[in-house]
């Protein structure tokens, strides 16, 4: 009994022994635990910060005003980045004034309570608490646990709210602050490190979409209006009057008058371009006040247009003439302390006894404005026996038809070439017509292709082109060499027929694979954008890609370029010219470059000349190049050569 007593104490001894070690295992688990669960849920905030920066990404490439970007972005943060509140700050430098354009989430007081709390801070910048001061001050982010700073505006209505931290990151275009977007957190150390990194990166992806949207504003008003005069331009003239044209019905005209001021060169040359301009906005002005800006536009140079449309007669216009549209310019002008006195000289051409369609009256007006100025006439309306051009014009359509009859067009060919590589991508086919009455040198396409446009004849030409090139795609490939596509040009004529039949049929004739890919303008896509999309996206399902030409200089914005499927854009030569010398036709270049490729589109530099307009391309990360640097366009025979060059 005794021993067995005391192997009991000897067992409970042991156990006593052991009981300390074993409870501090305990511990060191438990805490490891905690610090697992702590670091996964760090690891599960960093991921829906990722999830944000993702998301705000898809919304920069999607949205294109600026105030429903904020107001996406705060969504966003809140949604999915489980933020208290966050909202955007912006401010106008002229004014000082600051604005809240976008604010999401709890927070103790309402947007007014917080504007007039950031308008205190603007006020008193230099002594003004908090990470907003902070950023606006030092152009960086900056965070604040706010119970560390009890002087902070709001600090204890926040810890009410549950709000223990804070952080503020600058949005900077151009080395200028825009504005700040705000986060705000339940935990006082959520704003470490890494998730500071990750939401600076957010707030630069913001900015710089921001400074994308700013741009492309800023192109699509001078795509469309005057910046001097504010008037439409040409283009948005000859856009409405085409609609215009369109309502006329049986019985009734229209007209369009050009204005041309006289004597403007020499008040530039006296009184410097100042004066011109303040000129231009008060002749302008007069006109306005007179037609309104839906009649009137201004024309490069000193003139000016105005639409009348739907008339019964011509003697509203010839009232115009003889007396308000010349007296209109009568009393004296002040400009710049100088009193000037105006007179214009106008030409007239009417629908639809001139013209049929909206190019041509405006052609024929400024046909009637040359004789008014030759003849030194104050006012001439257009007549055919004024213009020799009309009987060329008529002559020329006769040698086309001829020219289709004989099949005198040849198809030329420009390589397209990689930046890195140098490398042939693909061809271009161009048009060509050898003049059979000369010694058979090219006549140039400038002088023919319009009139085959205006014609219709384009139709019969483009289809030959499409079967031309798909067959000699399919016998370059017959002769074993590595035929690159060949993109043929559609005009607006052709997407009004049986374009896709023919596109299909050409298909057919390029063998196995489909060799052909297809180049549009942006001005062809205007009358009907959803047609022509549905009729592009059927080509696209036969295996041709879609290019979309001359891209700056017509009125394409992001929001129809997302409706088209396109896989290639092709910057216009006028961009290219002189780049290197130009520093807006760089920037705008690259603004071109990086909207297009975010957008998932190839992007194709067109009369690129010598190398450093190349070397600038390849810097700015353009995709292709095509002009005279690498090879004018060239007969087939011509190219075959590069062709076997590029295989071995």
């Amino acid at each position: 009994m005794a021993l067995q007593n005391g192997a009991a104490d000897y067992v409970l001894k042991s156990n006593l022994v052991r009981l300390p070690a074993a409870v501090s295992r305990a511990v060191e688990q438990a805490a490891e635990h905690k610090r697992r669960l702590a670091a996964d849920e760090r690891i599960q905030q960093l991921s829906r910060t990722k999830d944000v920066l993702a998301s705000v990404n898809s919304a920069i490439v999607r949205l294109r005003d600026r105030l429903e970007l904020f107001t996406e972005a705060c969504r966003i943060a809140m949604d999915e980045g489980g933020f208290a509140q966050t909202f955007v700050l912006t401010i106008d430098r002229d004014s000082n004034r600051a604005a809240i354009p976008a604010l999401i989430g709890l927070g103790p007081e309402s947007h007014d309570t917080r504007l007039a709390f950031m308008q205190r801070i603007l006020d008193n910048l230099d002594n003004a608490p908090g990470a907003v001061a902070e950023s606006l001050r030092t152009s960086q982010p900056a965070t604040r646990k706010l119970a560390e700073h009890p002087e902070m505006y709001l600090q204890k209505e926040m810890l009410t709210e549950g709000i223990r931290a804070v952080a503020s990151f600058p949005i900077v275009i151009d080395g200028k602050i825009l504005g700040v977007i705000v986060f705000s957190a339940y935990e006082a150390s959520h704003f470490d490190i890494e998730e500071m990194q990750l939401l600076a990166s957010l707030t630069n992806n913001l900015a710089f979409a921001l400074d994308l949207m700013e741009k492309q504003r800023r192109v699509d008003y001078l795509s469309y209006y005057d910046p001097i005069t504010d008037l439409p331009n040409r283009s948005l003239f000859t856009e409405r009057l085409r609609s215009s044209l369109s309502a006329i019905r049986p019985g009734e005209s229209a007209a369009v008058m050009l204005l041309d001021v006289r004597r403007f060169s020499a008040l530039n040359t006296t009184l410097g371009e100042r004066a011109g301009d303040e000129l231009l906005r008060a002749c302008a002005a007069r006109l306005v006040e007179r037609f309104g800006t839906d009649q009137v536009a201004r024309w490069p140079g000193n003139r000016f247009a105005i639409c009348f449309p739907a008339l019964k007669s011509l003697q509203p216009i010839v009232d115009q003439l003889a007396d308000e549209g010349l007296r209109l310019f009568a009393p004296p002008f002040t400009v710049d302390g100088h009193t000037l006195v105006v007179n214009v000289r106008v030409g007239c051409a009417m629908f639809p006894q001139d013209a049929h369609d909206a190019e041509t009256l405006i052609h024929d007006a400024d046909i009637a404005l040359q004789n008014a100025r030759s003849s030194d006439a104050p006012y001439q309306f257009y007549s055919t026996t004024q213009s020799k051009a009309l009987q060329e014009r008529v002559d020329l359509e006769d040698r086309l038809r001829r020219a289709i009859e004989q099949r005198q067009f040849r198809l030329f060919y420009q390589p397209k070439v990689d930046l890195a590589t140098r490398a042939i991508v693909g061809l271009e086919a161009l048009i060509r017509w050898p003049d059979p009455h000369g010694d058979g040198s090219l006549v140039p396409p400038n002088d023919f292709v319009p009139v085959l446009e205006e014609t219709g004849l384009i139709v019969e030409v483009g289809r030959w082109a499409l079967r031309e090139a798909a067959r000699q795609y399919a016998k370059w490939r017959a002769d074993g060499l590595k035929a690159p596509r060949i993109a043929v040009n559609l005009s607006a004529r052709q997407l009004d027929g049986s374009v896709v039949a023919q596109v299909r049929d050409a298909v057919k004739l390029c063998g196995d694979e489909c060799g052909l890919d297809i180049e549009i303008t942006e001005s062809m896509l205007m009358e009907n954008v959803a047609d022509a999309a549905a009729k592009l996206r059927e080509m696209r399902d036969l295996g041709v890609e879609i290019a979309l030409d001359d891209f700056g200089t017509g009125y394409s914005s992001l929001s129809l370029l997302q409706q088209l499927p396109l896989s290639s854009i092709k910057i216009d030569r006028s961009f290219v010219n002189g780049m290197t010398e130009d520093a807006s036709k760089t920037t705008m270049i690259s603004t071109i470059i990086l909207l297009a490729q975010a957008n998932g589109f190839k992007v194709i530099a067109e009369g690129v000349e010598n190398e450093k307009e190349a070397h600038l391309l390849h810097l700015l990360k353009c995709d292709q190049m095509q002009g005279f640097l690498f090879a004018h366009p060239l007969p087939p025979e011509a190219i075959a050569p590069m062709l076997e060059a590029d295989v071995r």
